[in-house]
């Protein structure tokens, strides 16, 4: 038996719970949630073949190669002589929109020969200076500089081999001088590598870019609070005033909320303790 003074207390919880509502028991099902960032934009390629190319002799300062189907690089040795030589190439590039952003670049060229060490290591350099194909020379050579990108140990056999020359084509684009790509050795090393010129198997140059502005941003959906009980409208009773003599006014009243989560969960828990 519930005394009169608990079946109070009682009732007032039970009204308070029911006044709070579905509030009490609302759950947030759909935070607002941040842009998950933008869609992967379409990423585009463009390849070239040399459109110049030639090698340079430390031992034979003034004679240019342009013309030969051979490409030499590295230290050549012969008859107890040693010298060194330089690779240059060019790519016309013109073709790459304004707008690229450059996402990887790679040179490729066709070894043909090897002497030396059976593993040798060759960097790209940008080269910041003005050359012709037909007249370049060790004597009148561009100077070159590193762009940071790494070198590449080749081996001896023959085939294709590819730098990473993304910085030096992301210099290009950023607005230095295109004036192509020196392949160097380390400049004591004995071994030299022999590769394929434009006369016969031109070099490549190939270049993953997306333009600027294509990223397409992905929908969001917006958050909203989700009752976990749903409420329901049920019209309460309608008064009718009928004072005699007059014409009757009825009221009708507004149909409230009576949420069927909560407040119904406490009245099964509560109002058989309260009626006992």
């Amino acid at each position: 038996m519930v005394s009169p003074r608990s079946r109070i207390l009682l009732l007032c919880l039970a009204l308070a719970v029911a006044a709070l509502g579905p509030a009490a028991f609302a759950t947030s099902a759909g935070h607002t949630t941040p842009a998950a960032g933008a869609a992967a934009p379409a990423v585009e390629s463009l390849s070239v073949p040399a459109s110049r190319d030639a090698w340079i002799n430390a031992d034979a300062i003034t004679t240019n190669y342009g013309r030969d189907e051979d490409l030499w690089t590295g230290i050549f040795t012969y008859s107890g002589k040693m010298d060194e030589r330089r690779l240059l190439v060019g790519f016309d590039i013109s073709a790459l929109p304004a707008n690229a952003i450059v996402d990887s670049a790679q040179l490729k060229m066709t070894q043909t020969r090897a002497s030396g060490a059976e593993s040798y290591a060759l960097w790209p350099y940008q080269i910041t200076g003005a050359w012709g194909e037909y007249t370049v020379t060790w004597e009148n050579r561009p100077a070159a500089i590193s762009a940071g990108d790494p070198l590449l140990v080749v081996n001896a056999a023959n085939g294709v081999k590819t730098w990473d020359v993304l910085r030096i084509v992301q210099a290009w684009q950023a607005g230095a001088p295109n004036h192509g790509i020196l392949l160097l050795g380390d400049g004591t090393t004995v071994g030299a590598r022999v590769y394929a010129s434009r006369e016969s198997t031109p070099g490549l140059l190939t270049i993953n870019y997306h333009l600027s502005g294509s990223e397409t941003p992905t929908p969001t959906s917006t958050g909203t609070a989700t009752v976990t009980a749903t409420p329901t409208s049920t019209p309460t009773s309608t008064p009718t005033s009928t004072p005699t003599g007059t014409p009757t006014s009825t009221l009708t009243s507004t149909p409230t909320s009576t949420p069927t989560g909560a407040p119904s969960h406490f009245n099964r828990l509560f109002l058989p303790l309260i009626l006992m």
